[in-house]
């Protein structure tokens, strides 16, 4: 998967200009610069399963993928046994 396949997985669902917002703010947050390596779209997609909802299935999906190309232990957290701002 290119740094294109992932962007391109958040346009399927929210169209070119918005997948591209997000894309650029995890980026920002996750401090990396391009996702061409497996690890840099194994940390972009566990930032998107931080966001919830949408967002975590779309990076469930770029974090396998990930994986299969090699990125570092792919352990990722499900939702339900993340710590809930609410607690």
């Amino acid at each position: 998967m290119s740094s294109s396949a992932a962007i391109a997985k958040l346009a399927r669902v929210f169209g070119a200009a918005k997948a591209q917002e997000i894309a650029t703010d995890v980026m920002r947050v996750c401090a990396i610069s391009t996702l061409d390596d497996p690890n840099h779209r194994l940390r972009f997609a566990r930032e998107l399963l931080q966001r919830g909802r949408v967002l975590e299935a779309i990076g469930n999906s770029i974090a396998v993928q990930a994986i299969l190309e090699g990125a570092g232990s792919g352990t990722t957290t499900p939702r339900a046994e993340r710590a809930s701002p609410l607690k």
